[in-house]
C-alpha cells in the first residue's frame, strides 16, 4: 500500500513539473483548452504544447494511460510536456475526437475539432465571435 501511494505522489509530482498552472481568476473567463491523447502523434503533442505555453492555453487528457500514474508520468515526461487530466472537461464540452480546440469566455465557448494549430484554430474563434 505504502508503495502505492509512494507511486501515486510520485506522478503528481512528475505531472506539475511539466508545467500545469492553475489559471488565475481573470483567465477563468477566457480560457484555451486543447483537448489531446496520448496516443496522437508525439510531433503533434510537442508542437501543440509549444504553442500552448506561449498563448496561455492548457492541453487536456480524459485520463491516465492504460490507467496508470506511472506510464502517464513516464509518457508526459519523455515528451517534455504538460497537462490538465480532467475527464470532466471532457464531458463538460462534450468532446468526441481529439484534438478539439475550446475557448471559452464567460459561460459561452466555441470549439473546433482537427488536426489544426493553435493559431490557426484562435484566429477561428475571432472570426466566430
Amino acid at each position: 500500500m505504502l508503495y502505492v501511494i509512494r507511486l501515486f505522489l510520485s506522478a503528481l509530482i512528475a505531472i506539475s513539473l511539466c508545467g500545469v498552472a492553475k489559471p488565475s481568476e481573470p483567465e477563468m473567463l477566457e480560457q484555451t483548452f486543447i483537448f489531446i491523447s496520448l496516443s496522437m502523434p508525439e510531433a503533434s503533442l510537442k508542437a501543440l504544447y509549444q504553442e500552448a505555453e506561449q498563448q496561455g492555453a492548457v492541453l487536456v487528457l480524459r485520463g491516465l494511460k492504460d490507467h496508470s500514474f506511472k506510464q502517464t508520468a513516464e509518457a508526459l515526461k519523455t515528451l517534455g510536456i504538460g497537462v490538465q487530466i480532467d475527464p470532466m472537461l471532457f464531458k463538460q464540452y462534450a468532446i468526441q475526437s481529439v484534438p478539439t480546440f475550446v475557448r471559452t469566455h464567460g459561460s459561452e465557448h466555441h470549439s473546433i475539432s482537427g488536426n489544426l494549430s493553435l493559431a490557426y484554430a484562435l484566429q477561428r474563434f475571432k472570426e466566430d465571435i
